[in-house]
């Protein structure tokens, strides 16, 4: 699959690029019955924590850049990480408490309710200092770790610095309820749409940044910006990948779905390993990539979010899991 990892030597054995993820990590609740009782089961999350997973399981050499607190559920989302295969060189700890997002059901769509007041998170500064990057490396931020202050200045400044030797990604994955001051936010986001080679959204995330706007007049214009790649996911009604030489439409594939958390972070993490894979993690070779090398992007990446479908919370997929479900769809 491209990339190993010697679990003695606990080691890293590829020439892939490496995939640095920046932002939160957080617990969620996620309501369950339990007998004649109703109850909330911890569950790690964050959509940064969880793309960081994802690439980990889809075969990318995946860090996550973030601070987890010292506390019983920040020592649960080290252990996560750790088991999903995500590098922890560039984590940062603290003794503030971890957030905590309860979960409620209804429908499909699932809503929250962000406890994020001086956490980790919030207070986070990051920096990779000497880091060893190697060649075309990729940061990708976004979600709630731009909302809130200091970290999302911090967040932002890193990115843009970082932008002039990293491919940089960035997955809105927007969360209106914890948006206060919506010109400071859409200040942030507009910097860092300026900035990214790559940007992933959902319709929701859409509708919210630019209502009442089709996909491709949002990708036009973002191409038109300096960016290189847009992709677009809108639930059962498949993906849309734009570029410079071309797009490409994919279906969702059809799975049984037990609910659709994480299946964006899920998209997120696969997408990013395959740019890393297939030679694309950097600004001028993304620019010529070709329609038909969009749509095996897609069926990557839609397969892997397709399959946490079929699970409870995130749960993304490993890499055995999704060849398997791709060499499996009708032709």
């Amino acid at each position: 699959m491209g990339a190993r990892r010697t679990r003695s030597l606990d080691i890293w054995e590829n020439n892939l690029s490496k995939i640095i993820v920046c932002g939160e990590a957080l617990i969620d609740l996620v309501p369950r019955e339990i007998g004649n009782e109703s109850a909330y089961v911890a569950k790690p999350g964050g959509s940064p924590f969880n793309i960081a997973k994802a690439a980990a399981l889809a075969g990318g050499e995946s860090y996550f850049h973030g601070a987890l607190s010292t506390d019983f559920f920040g020592e649960d989302l080290l252990s996560d990480m750790r088991a999903a295969g995500v590098r922890d060189e560039l984590v940062r700890f603290s003794d503030k408490l971890t957030t905590l997002a309860f979960v409620k059901f209804s429908g499909l769509a699932p809503r929250y309710a962000f406890y994020n007041s001086d956490t980790p998170s919030v207070s986070f500064r990051p920096g990779i200092g000497e880091f060893e990057l190697g060649d075309n490396p990729m940061l990708t931020v976004g979600s709630i770790s731009l909302i809130d202050q200091p970290a999302a200045d911090r967040i932002v400044e890193f990115a843009i610095a970082e932008s002039k030797r990293t491919l940089l990604a960035f997955d809105p994955n927007v969360r209106p309820q914890m948006i206060r001051d919506r010109s400071a936010w859409d200040r942030i986001i507009n910097r860092v749409l300026d900035a990214a080679s790559v940007i992933k959204l959902s319709s929701e995330d859409l509708e919210y940044i630019a209502p009442d706007t089709q996909a491709d007049s949002f990708a036009s214009s973002m191409l038109s910006r300096g960016t290189e790649l847009v992709l677009f996911t809108d639930g059962e009604n498949g993906s849309t990948a734009f570029a410079r030489s071309g797009y490409s439409v994919s279906n969702a594939p059809e799975v049984s779905v037990i609910d659709t958390v994480g299946a964006g972070d899920s998209f997120m993490g696969a997408a990013l390993v395959w740019i890393a894979e297939n030679g694309f993690s950097d600004r001028e070779s993304l620019r010529g990539i070709t329609s038909g090398k969009l749509a095996k992007l897609l069926e990557f990446a839609a397969h892997a979010a397709s399959i946490n479908c079929t699970r409870e919370g995130c749960s993304p997929p490993t890499r055995a899991e999704i060849d398997l479900a791709i060499n499996q769809a009708p032709s």
